[in-house]
């Protein structure tokens, strides 16, 4: 539930060929989208290009996790696939904020390809209580999952995320 919502903006096109630039307030915060869309005729499959902005908006509502809420995020995305095992997506993005357990983390790009339900890219997180950087891949299947990376953890310190009543750290 959205809640109160408004929604402005432009569309231009076909049902299946166009491009939406949008901004969508509500209760849970804003989004903004500058994307263009052309769907195959049946709905099945699409290719993408474009821009979404999310502002404080409280994700945790959305996918009904309430230690999650709020995010803040730009990201690009190009591909195509609206289903897992069909993606093939470029996607980069940076998420100023996110409210996770109590804790605001700051500042996490992700710079990677997402391909038939598997990312292959890079993250790094630079917050004063968890820092890292990650690169490989990760499988996103609930069946068997797989992973392959490297990740350099600089800084993590449990009590100040909310992960842990002792002072444990790196």
């Amino acid at each position: 539930d959205l809640g109160v919502m408004a929604l402005k903006g432009t569309y231009t096109g076909s049902l299946t060929d166009f491009t939406a630039d949008l901004l969508l307030q509500s209760e849970l915060g804003q989004l903004r989208t500058n994307t263009t869309f052309n769907f195959t005729s049946d709905y099945a499959n699409a290719a993408y290009k474009g821009k979404i902005a999310l502002q404080q908006f409280d994700m945790g509502k959305v996918i009904g996790d309430s230690l999650l809420s709020t995010v803040t995020l730009s990201a690009e995305i190009e591909g195509e696939g609206l289903q897992t095992n069909d993606w093939n997506t470029q996607l980069s993005a940076v998420i100023s904020d996110l409210s996770y357990k109590g804790y605001t983390y700051d500042s996490l790009q992700l710079n990677g390809r997402l391909e038939a339900s598997v990312f292959n890219g890079f993250a790094q997180l630079k917050d004063p209580n968890l820092a890292f950087t990650y690169e490989g891949l990760i499988s996103l299947v609930d069946t068997m999952p797989a992973y392959q990376f490297t990740l350099q953890v600089d800084t993590v310190a449990f009590k100040a995320l909310g992960l842990s009543e002792e002072p444990l750290g790196l």
